[in-house]
C-alpha cells in the first residue's frame, strides 16, 4: 500500500510539473509579445513573420491597429497554396511584398527566420527592440537543422517611428 501511494504521488507530481510547464511557459512568447503590443500605444501597425496563427492577435490587443500574418485557411483545392505556405517557401519575398504595400511601425519575427530577413530588416530601417522566449525545439517556420534550440519572438521597430 505504501509503495502504491509513492507511485501515485510521483505520477501526480510529474503531471503537475508538465501542466505547470505547458500551461505557463511553453509558447509563452506569443502572449508576452501581444501584451507588449497592447501596452505600447506608440505601435501603429504590426506584421507577424511567425508561424501560422502563432499569436492571440486582436483578442489580446484590444486596439484597432493594422495587423497582418500569413493566412493558412484550408482549401479543398489541392492546387491551392495558402499564403503561409508561400511565406515558408520564401520569407524574404513575401516580407518584401507586404512591405511594398504598407510599412508598419513594428514587426514580430520568429528568431529562426531572422537571418533570412536581416537584409530586408536593415533595408527598411528596422531595429530589434525586444524579444521573448517562445519555446524550445523545432522551429515554427524557417530552416530546421534538427537541433533543439530556443525560439524567440522578436519585436522590431522602424527607426523613423522611434519616439
Amino acid at each position: 500500500a505504501l509503495v502504491m501511494k509513492i507511485y501515485i504521488s510521483l505520477a501526480l507530481l510529474g503531471c503537475y510539473g508538465m501542466v505547470l510547464y505547458l500551461g505557463v511557459y511553453w509558447q509563452s512568447g506569443a502572449v508576452m509579445t501581444i501584451d507588449y503590443i497592447r501596452e505600447h500605444t506608440n505601435i501603429t501597425g504590426v506584421y507577424f513573420f511567425t508561424g501560422c496563427h502563432a499569436t492571440p492577435y486582436y483578442n489580446h490587443v484590444h486596439r484597432p491597429i493594422p495587423m497582418r500574418f500569413a493566412e493558412c485557411v484550408p482549401k479543398h483545392d489541392p492546387e491551392y497554396r495558402h499564403e503561409h505556405a508561400r511565406f515558408e517557401a520564401n520569407p524574404p519575398g513575401i516580407a518584401r511584398e507586404w512591405l511594398s504595400e504598407y510599412i508598419p511601425s513594428h514587426l514580430v519575427v520568429d528568431s529562426n527566420i531572422t537571418p533570412q530577413l536581416q537584409e530586408l530588416l536593415d533595408e527598411f530601417g528596422y531595429k530589434q527592440i525586444e524579444q521573448f522566449w517562445h519555446k524550445w525545439g523545432d522551429p515554427l517556420i524557417g530552416p530546421d537543422d534538427g537541433s533543439f534550440k530556443p525560439i524567440y519572438f522578436q519585436i522590431w521597430e522602424q527607426e523613423s517611428h522611434v519616439e
